[in-house]
């Protein structure tokens, strides 16, 4: 990327949605007061109600009066103090984030030793504990011993001095791993440095997600005490060895496949060179053999992979993967490997279970659950039917405050603040659309967080036939919480890419894997008005090196034009699964985001039966996924089969209908006919003597 498009992309990424978080802000020392147990005991955490009104929603504390008060979207009364004031920064009691209002932007607490101060207060205040996210090295240009200070990843329970031993651990136990997952964990869970954005700002586990380890009994035990072993998957069944013929291998991926059918040590996909196939339960195995099930099921199982496999490094920085992991990856050797799903815990991936995908996928279902309700009883064979927008956003809702309570979860992890603030908008549930167009439009359409793209790869599979459908249907989707058309584009360009590999674009050239990319880019284009953005949206489609995107930049990585350029790079990759989101997630930054959608396209191009078997059983709640992903594959036969025997109906139909007329037109011929002959005859007749 050039220093200009460079530039580009950080000034726009860094408002990308989740809205910039700054490391330092000069307010911080006039503005915030500190907070002693006295304020704390007195907030009342569960209401949270505003000083001025019943507003019990997203509320604020002044944090140099600690007065508490509601914000924008609910009466306003925060504003209207700040004006009257001058008190330029609150703390929101939600999930304890900070904005300053005279930088207009979020502040990040952990190199903020007065923030943090404050936020260990409020934390404690609310749940009873401390943080779990320690503070970083101050950025404040005038404390110059602080500044110089570099941030290091130490592990819980070691010392400083016993963090690098614990990384060179972990680097020798990654050099000798293969594909299978190994059976314990290299290292207790590690802090990071990197800042909350578009929305991975994870709760404790005690106050929201999985629990820390499921074993097949469904039992949840303390993560600290073991490691989730590949056989401690949550499944109720053991693999079933199933045996394909070759003809299930998607016809149009022989490069990619015949590439991958002797890859290096590391990069071996489980199904290159083995029989063995891991079960969807309640699909018959010989389905696989349809090309465009194979494909359908590649991309849903591809997006949770990514998801569950970047987690591993989400919210870490390129130097911090590589102190983790040694600082270069060799497929060959098993260098730098990163294992799934025992790879190194950090405080942050500590939270979910060994294996599980994120709120990337938990949200692709919710879609999916959307299009299976909207389309249900006397309307599942609609086609003029639009996926039900307020249907997505009260599940939406609903996930944000429960999680997914079948899988044990008591919160939804992951909430984007873009997405937060879209969901407290009082029209949201009455109209999402109006309300994510308000929010965005309240940023200054700056917006452009990686939320809608991340959840859209189940849009490119549903009704793939009618690219129409795709896109109207993506569309709907997406602009429920993203309006930023940067988004709409990136959300588009994805799953009209999923919807033609579906329906067959040949993928057998780098010429013809470019050629489809830009086909899609043009239907896109003529789909969305993307006006002073197209040019910066046309680099990064064209973007074909990691190191081009800057994936771990601070102030980006939830810009949505880099995730829709990490899944462009596991299309075009001639690599395996493994080494391609190996490569993609040693970069680090939003990284089960990125992984999602990488994952995600590189599954439709080789479909189900070429991901990594191991790695798929490992996800401890796949047997929850397999019921849903059946249902829909269900729907898209049953839509696809009413389809049919409509235009075979409506040729029937035509042909009985010129068959009447032809024998009308053949009566009329023969009339005609006769009576040409008796007129003749006639006239004949009449000469005669």
């Amino acid at each position: 990327m050039s220093s200009s498009a460079s530039s580009s992309s950080i000034e726009e990424g860094a408002q990308s949605g989740y809205a910039e978080h700054l490391h330092w802000c000069e307010h911080v020392k006039q503005h915030v007061k500190g907070i002693g147990q006295e304020v704390v005991s007195n907030i009342d955490f569960e209401h949270n109600q505003c000083e001025e009104c019943d507003n019990t929603g997203e509320n604020w504390l002044c944090l140099q009066c600690h007065r508490l008060l509601c914000g924008r979207f609910a009466r306003g009364h925060l504003a209207s103090h700040r004006e009257s004031s001058g008190h330029m920064i609150a703390a929101g009691l939600t999930d304890i984030s900070f904005w300053c209002e005279a930088c207009d932007s979020y502040l990040y607490h952990r190199t903020i030793p007065a923030l943090y101060r404050v936020y260990a207060a409020l934390y404690r205040g609310k749940f009873g504990e401390d943080p779990p996210d320690p503070p970083l090295a101050s950025t404040d240009p005038m404390d110059e011993a602080l500044r110089s200070s570099s941030i290091s990843v130490v592990a819980v329970g070691q010392t400083q001095s016993s963090s690098s031993s614990a990384s060179a651990s972990a680097s020798s136990s990654a050099s000798s791993s293969s594909s299978a997952p190994a059976a314990a964990a290299t290292s207790a869970p590690s802090s990071t440095s990197v800042a909350k954005t578009e929305g991975k700002e994870r709760m404790t586990s005690d106050d929201g997600g999985r629990p820390s380890k499921v074993s097949k009994s469904g039992n949840t035990d303390d993560a600290a005490t073991s490691a989730t072993t590949h056989t401690d998957t949550g499944l109720s069944a053991p693999l079933s060895a199933l045996s394909l013929p070759s003809s299930s291998t998607p016809s149009s991926t022989s490069a990619s496949s015949s590439s991958a059918s002797n890859p290096p040590t590391h990069g071996a996909d489980s199904t290159s060179s083995s029989s063995l196939l891991c079960p969807i339960v309640g699909l018959d195995p010989s389905l696989l053999q349809e090309d465009w099930v194979n494909r359908l099921c590649g991309t849903l199982y591809g997006n949770a992979l990514g998801d569950a496999f970047g987690l591993a490094t989400e919210f870490l920085s390129k130097r911090e993967v590589q102190k983790l992991y040694g600082p270069t990856y060799d497929p060959a050797s098993g260098e730098g490997a990163i294992n799934f799903p025992d790879y190194i815990k950090t405080r942050h991936s500590s939270r979910w279970t060994s294996g599980d995908w994120t709120d990337d996928t938990d949200q692709m279902m919710l879609i999916l659950d959307t299009f299976l309700e909207t389309f249900s009883g006397s309307k599942r064979h609609s086609t003029d039917l639009v996926p039900n927008a307020k249907l997505f956003g009260k599940k939406l809702l609903y996930w944000a405050e429960h999680g997914v309570p079948e899988l044990g979860d008591k919160g939804g992890m992951g909430l984007g603040a873009l997405t937060r603030t879209v969901l407290i908008h009082p029209l949201f549930v009455k109209d999402p659309h109006g309300a994510a167009r308000d929010v965005w439009e309240r940023s200054n359409c700056k917006a452009a967080a990686n939320g809608g793209v991340m959840r859209t790869s189940v849009t490119g599979v549903f009704d793939y036939k009618y690219l129409d459908r795709v896109i109207r249907n993506t569309k709907e989707m997406c602009k429920c919480t993203h309006a930023d058309p940067r988004c709409v584009a990136s959300c588009v360009l994805v799953a009209t890419l999923i919807a033609e590999i579906l329906n067959g674009a040949k993928l057998d050239t780098p010429e013809s894997v470019e050629a489809l990319i830009e086909r899609c880019l043009g239907r896109t284009l003529s789909e969305v008005e993307l006006g002073e953005h197209q040019d910066l949206f046309n680099s990064y489609v064209g973007m074909k090196d990691l190191a081009e995107m800057e994936l771990d930049e601070p102030r980006s990585i939830g810009y949505t034009l880099k995730c829709m350029a990490s899944g462009l790079y596991g299309l075009r990759s001639t690599e395996s699964f493994i080494v391609t989101l190996t490569r993609l997630i040693r970069e680090a930054g939003d990284a089960d985001t990125n992984g999602a959608v990488c994952g995600a396209l590189y599954g439709a191009k080789v479909g189900y039966t070429h991901l990594p078997q191991r790695w798929l059983a490992s996800m401890p709640f796949k047997e929850w996924m397999d019921r849903k992903v059946v249902k829909l594959i269900q729907l898209c036969m049953d839509r696809e089969k009413a389809a049919n025997s409509n235009a075979t109906a409506s040729e029937q139909k035509g042909g009985i209908r010129g068959f009447i007329s032809g024998l009308f037109k053949s009566s009329s011929r023969s009339s005609s006919s006769n009576e040409a002959k008796q007129q003749e005859g006639k006239a004949e007749s009449d000469v005669k003597p």
